[in-house]
């Protein structure tokens, strides 16, 4: 009877979790949370605008206004139009119901990782405008919470600002600025939305803003698991905050750990059932790594030295080799007027200045902020070089760090107005190269993108449509690709994306793509084959083989066989696998229009 009771509830655990990952990998589940976030926190920002303008907040509408106008004045010389990187490609592809083995075992563990995404697609499927226009008012966001997060602890207008503007530009992000960075942006400002409503609920509390921190605990923890530290440190600012226990810092406590804690169970159950997921063997690396061995402090010291050396010595030596490169000087300066204006207007309203306690207390926090903020992932080996990843969330702490310092510095001035003004110029002055860095980088990643652009147009151009059975190879030399940072393209589940996307409607039932590049063998290939040089011999005569020249123009390879090395193959007719005469897929012209007018 222990036996059938014990097969009994293995085989209802099994299918419960067939069911939740059938139900957690169709596209609609994304949807749903893009609807479910509509119905929880459009209510609660009407709420907050109609409470603000009943409290006459007029100085913290002003401020939101001039956050939007930095993003924008951000966005302004590069646009919403360059297309995606890397992930950004296969999401959409899966979001049109092309599956991707890869999507599919980040989804079960990540399930509302494309929530975003799935909000873009919503705005404007046929092009990437809205992955820019969500990018751009995730940025928004992020300040908007956390300014009004540093309101909650009633540090004045003036001082909230420029933290808030030196969170946002920060210099250790290396890819803040790329599309791939949407699903972090997304766990990012769902924690800080879960953290201004907490605050917030601590004294005004309801259903619909308790429903709203559930939320955004959930979509944090369901897009990245990296804020997992700081979510375990933050009940700290409410218990630090009371002089005794109260029961109402105990149900804090435990409505915020609540969909934490189901996640972590979650992934738990999937690992205990041995189901396959993203990164599943990364508990086990990390057990068997040195993290475990009896010198976890002193790499724990090491690692966490390195944190701190970059964040407040290596990123802003970039950030000052920058200025001498930007080439968006006025653009800058005027971006820099318009913080130093608002300051300077809050400033005339906010007199008052903080202790030198409080100041204290401020950077002490910062400091030991930093910490949590890199969180699991420098336990992680293969992540531990990842910038990006690493240091998403260390901005805050490092920014309140930094507005600390230059505090400290202008306390000592009795006058308040003078000291205002040197506490703004001071900010300005480090502002100035970490916003230099950050032009760069959008400009990076948007000359990048069009490069990619003007390849795949040729492409299209080439080969507008294909046969049944056809497998559209893209191949070039390695070097031809590090020169044109055209690294996505050694990827096959991006490449399979991009054509799946591309072509769209006019995709071939069974139809491959692939990239290959030398002097490698391959770049990768399907991961269904063990070996490239069969995959190419069983399919030779279906192979339209494009290669990449280093000038970005596109050649059609007449003979295959020869190009791989296998002889010549009087057989092989390429007309049969393409039609030239076909006109351009219609995404040629909404996807990749910036390759049409150059």
């Amino acid at each position: 009877i222990g036996g059938l009771l014990q097969l009994f509830a293995d085989t209802l655990v099994t299918v419960a979790l067939s069911m939740l990952e059938i139900l957690f990998l169709h596209p609609y589940w994304h949807l749903f949370g893009v609807i479910l976030a509509g119905i929880i926190y459009l209510p609660l920002i009407v709420q907050a605008l109609r409470l603000g303008r009943q409290n006459k907040r007029t100085a913290d509408f002003v401020v939101i206004g001039g956050f939007l106008l930095f993003v924008f004045l951000l966005y302004l010389p590069f646009g919403f139009e360059s297309i995606a990187h890397y992930e950004g490609w296969v999401y959409r592809a899966y979001l049109e119901d092309h599956r991707s083995s890869g999507t599919e075992t980040e989804l079960t563990s990540r399930f509302w990782l494309m929530v975003p995404h799935a909000l873009a697609y919503i705005i404007d499927s046929e092009s990437f405008f809205g992955y820019h226009l969500v990018n751009f008012l995730m940025f928004w966001g992020k300040l908007v919470l956390l300014y009004g997060i540093l309101r909650r602890f009633r540090i004045s207008r003036l001082h909230a600002f420029l933290a808030t503007m030196l969170f946002m530009v920060y210099p250790v992000n290396p890819l803040l600025m790329s599309l791939r960075s949407l699903p972090n942006q997304f766990s990012m400002l769902s924690l800080l939305a879960a953290v201004y409503l907490v605050l917030d609920y601590q004294k005004h509390p309801t259903r619909l803003g308790l429903l709203g921190i559930w939320l955004g605990l959930l979509f944090n923890v369901s897009s990245n698991e990296s804020a997992y530290v700081i979510i375990l440190v933050i009940p700290l600012l409410w218990w630090l905050g009371g002089r005794k226990l109260t029961w109402r810092n105990f149900n804090l406590t435990v409505i915020w750990y609540a969909f934490p804690v189901f996640k972590a169970a979650w992934l738990l159950l999937l690992a205990a059932t041995n189901w396959g997921f993203y990164k599943s063997n990364i508990l086990k690396r990390v057990l068997d790594s040195e993290s475990a061995a009896p010198n976890v402090f002193s790499k724990l010291a090491a690692d966490m030295a390195n944190v701190y050396h970059h964040t407040f010595v290596d990123g802003w030596q970039r950030a000052w080799s920058a200025v001498g490169q930007n080439t968006y000087m006025a653009l800058t300066i005027i971006m820099l007027a318009l913080v130093g204006g608002l300051a300077w207007h809050l400033s005339r309203k906010d007199m008052a200045f903080p202790s030198v306690r409080q100041i204290n207390i401020w950077l002490a926090s910062g400091l030991l902020l930093i910490m949590p903020t890199v969180g699991v992932l420098i336990w992680i080996e293969m992540y531990s070089g990842d910038l990006w990843r690493m240091y998403f969330y260390v901005p805050i702490a490092a920014a309140i760090a930094i507005f600390s310092l230059i505090a400290l510095l202008t306390a000592p001035i009795a006058r308040s107005r003078f000291r205002n003004a040197i506490l703004i110029m001071l900010c300005l002055i480090l502002m100035f190269p970490a916003l230099s860095r950050l032009l760069l980088q959008h400009e990076y990643f948007v000359n990048r993108a069009n490069t990619k652009t003007t390849v795949l147009h040729n492409v299209l151009e080439i080969a507008p449509q294909a046969a049944p059975d056809t497998v559209l190879i893209l191949t070039a030399e390695i070097s031809t690709l590090d020169a044109n940072n055209l690294g996505e393209f050694r990827n096959y589940s991006v490449v399979n994306s991009i054509f799946r996307v591309l072509y769209q409607r006019h995709v071939p039932p069974h139809a491959a793509f692939a990239a290959f590049c030398l002097p490698e063998p391959r770049c990768s290939s399907p991961r269904s084959r063990s070996s490239s040089d069969d995959f190419i011999k069983s399919n030779l005569s279906n192979i339209l083989l494009l290669k990449i020249h280093e000038d970005l123009s596109v050649e059609l390879v007449e003979q295959p066989s020869v190009y791989f090395g296998f002889g010549s193959d009087s057989a092989y007719d390429a007309r049969r696998l393409y039609n030239p005469d076909a006109p351009l897929p219609p995404r040629a012209a909404t996807m990749l229009g910036s390759a049409l007018r150059e």
